[in-house]
C-alpha cells in the first residue's frame, strides 16, 4: 500500500473553531461565491456543512448584481462571503437585516456593516 498517511485532526479543530467564530446555524444557508478552486473555498463550503446547514452554489455567469440578488432571494441564503464591490452593492440591494457577510479588504464604506446579523472581515 503507497500513500500519505495524514491526521483529519487539524481540519477537524479548523472547521469547529471556524464554526464558533461565524456563529452559523443549521438554518443558515451560505452563497458559496468563490470559485471552488481557490483555497478558502473549501472552508466556505465545509463549515456551514459542519453547522448542519447548506451551501447554494451560484451558476458560473451569475456575477451581475440583480443575478445574485434574485439569487440570493430565490435560495435564501442567509451567509454570502464577497468582494468589497460585491459586498457594498448588494447590502445596498438586499439590506443588512438578517444576512452574515464575510468580505476580504479593508476597502468597504463605513457604515456598510452596520446593522448586519454579524460580519468577519480578513
Amino acid at each position: 500500500m503507497t500513500g500519505v498517511v495524514a491526521s483529519h485532526w487539524p481540519l477537524a479543530m479548523h472547521i469547529h473553531s471556524a464554526q464558533a467564530i461565524y456563529e452559523l446555524r443549521s438554518s443558515d444557508r451560505l452563497l458559496l461565491f468563490t470559485s471552488i478552486s481557490f483555497d478558502a473555498a473549501a472552508e466556505q463550503w465545509m463549515v456551514p456543512l459542519y453547522s448542519g446547514g447548506g451551501i447554494v452554489l451560484r451558476g458560473q455567469n451569475d456575477l451581475e448584481i440583480g443575478k445574485i440578488e434574485r439569487f440570493v432571494k430565490e435560495k435564501k441564503a442567509t451567509v454570502l462571503y464577497l468582494p468589497p464591490a460585491y459586498l457594498t452593492q448588494l447590502t445596498d440591494a438586499l439590506g443588512h437585516k438578517g444576512y452574515l457577510y464575510e468580505f476580504a479588504s479593508s476597502e468597504v464604506k463605513p457604515g456598510v456593516m452596520k446593522g448586519m446579523r454579524g460580519f468577519r472581515k480578513y
